[in-house]
């Protein structure tokens, strides 16, 4: 396995997928808005290597509603996991 390649970007250097099936709806959107501000960001998105969004755009717009403007980008072949590892959250039996 080769390794990643981590590097540091804008938010704003991606782009949703125009052809993106989940539609969405206001509700849906306010409900992913409300929670990246009640406890941020904790799961990760995927971008294609010209660097649209092919899964996570409902979840590339809530980080732009938040005012979220840096990113990591791990850059991997698709065979391995990319982990999110919170280390403001203790453990998952933690209030």
């Amino acid at each position: 396995m080769p390794d990643p390649v981590i590097r540091k970007r804008k938010l704003s250097e991606y782009r949703p997928d125009p052809r993106n099936a989940n539609k969405g709806t206001e509700r849906g959107q306010y409900m992913l808005d409300a929670s990246v501000e009640a406890v941020g960001l904790a799961r990760s998105i995927v971008a294609a290597a010209d660097d649209s969004i092919p899964a996570g755009n409902k979840t590339l717009q809530a980080a732009a509603d938040a005012g979220i403007e840096d990113v990591i980008e791990v850059e991997t072949d698709g065979n391995t996991l990319v982990v999110v590892k919170r280390r403001d959250w203790e453990s998952v039996d933690a209030e």
